[in-house]
């Protein structure tokens, strides 16, 4: 069979295999925690985004594989977000980590969580690109000047 002598199946053929993928995807995704980010647009507008979570020192950190994506654009612009974690939300206040140690560190932490799903992401991103962000509680009682 010569190429292009059967495009009707080869596009079915293409089809399954990005079926395929994207099933595994979906699977992928699901494995380990994943935690809902709220994050809020220049109009107001909230936004969530499903993502991984992983912990140094106790402390929750976030990895933008894309440091273009939207929804760390609209953190560095709003940097109090909401994450929800099993059914509880929690404020917090996000800070951008420009230190490759610490983007190292939560790279290995990431992949020991995430194992297989991590090592695929991988291969999508640059993960020498991605930007760690640091998560701190905001105590709900001081913002409201409660002793």
């Amino acid at each position: 069979m010569q190429y292009g002598q059967h495009p009707v199946r080869l596009i079915m053929i293409s089809l399954g295999g990005l079926a395929a993928f994207l099933v595994l995807s979906a699977i992928l995704l699901d494995h380990g925690e994943i935690v809902t980010l709220e994050t809020v647009d220049e109009a107001g507008r909230s936004h969530d985004t499903q993502l991984w979570v992983a912990y140094l020192d106790r402390t929750p950190y976030l990895r933008a594989g894309n440091p273009e994506s939207s929804w760390l654009e609209r953190v560095r612009a709003h940097p109090e977000v909401e994450l929800d974690v099993r059914g509880g939300v929690q404020r917090f206040h996000a800070t951008l980590q420009d230190d490759s140690a610490v983007l190292e560190r939560l790279n290995r932490v990431m992949a020991q969580k995430y194992g297989l799903a991590d090592d695929i992401w991988g291969l999508v991103a640059d993960r020498s690109q991605s930007v760690p962000i640091r998560l701190e509680r905001i105590d709900v009682a001081a913002l409201r000047g409660s002793p």
